[in-house]
């Protein structure tokens, strides 16, 4: 999301927001074309030459996260132009 904002594609996250819900809703009647571009998203993840990070690893990492306390959540502020 920050992406589309960062690239002035869209203002400001709830129009980003808006922008991928609207692609989900047009996606819905077509479930065979959902189903492909999620299997090539995960088959590029798989193909992905980077370093693969072992299960215990993840869930080790998982759970140290969960004990800590959490950042205060980002609030939005538009830039005056």
């Amino acid at each position: 999301m920050l992406g589309l904002i960062e690239a002035g594609m869209v203002s400001d996250p709830s129009e980003a927001v808006f922008v991928i819900l609207g692609e989900h809703h047009e996606l819905e009647p077509h479930l065979d074309l959902r189903d492909e571009l999620l299997r090539r998203m995960l088959q590029a993840a798989m193909d992905d030459p980077g370093p693969m990070i072992p299960h215990e690893e993840v869930q080790a990492g998982l759970q140290l996260r969960s004990t800590k306390p959490r950042a205060r959540p980002a609030v939005w502020e538009q830039k005056r132009r």
